[in-house]
């Protein structure tokens, strides 16, 4: 598009929805749907850039490739949840009643993806 207003009211807006995307994020980290709408707002910022000022704009915005920063949002998740599997004492050795309940594993992967 070749719109100035919108051109110029990008240069305001995106900037500022980053910045509430962190702040969502880290507000509502162990809330229901936190990193969930921070990655929206995020996302929208970076859309808004690639309407205004065409898709080369936005690919230089982000630092990493979309499916690399998918790559590496996937592998933290599984190892989080590892991590909260094993310190909960959930493996193989344990006896049935030391072991973690199905509400627990399905708790902690709320709490991971933000849901």
């Amino acid at each position: 598009m070749s719109s100035l207003i919108l051109r110029a009211a990008t240069r305001v807006l995106a900037p500022m929805m980053l910045m509430l995307s962190l702040f969502l994020l880290w507000r509502g980290h162990n809330l229901p749907g936190g990193g969930f709408i921070g990655g929206l707002v995020a996302t929208s910022a970076i859309a808004l850039q690639g309407i205004a000022f065409g898709p080369e704009a936005a690919r230089r915005t982000l630092v990493l490739p979309p499916a690399v920063l998918a790559g590496v949002g996937l592998v933290a998740a599984v190892l989080v949840a590892g991590r909260l599997c094993l310190q909960r004492g959930c493996h193989e050795e344990s006896a049935e009643e030391d072991c973690c309940s199905e509400s627990d594993h399905v708790r902690s992967l709320r709490v991971i993806s933000g849901v």
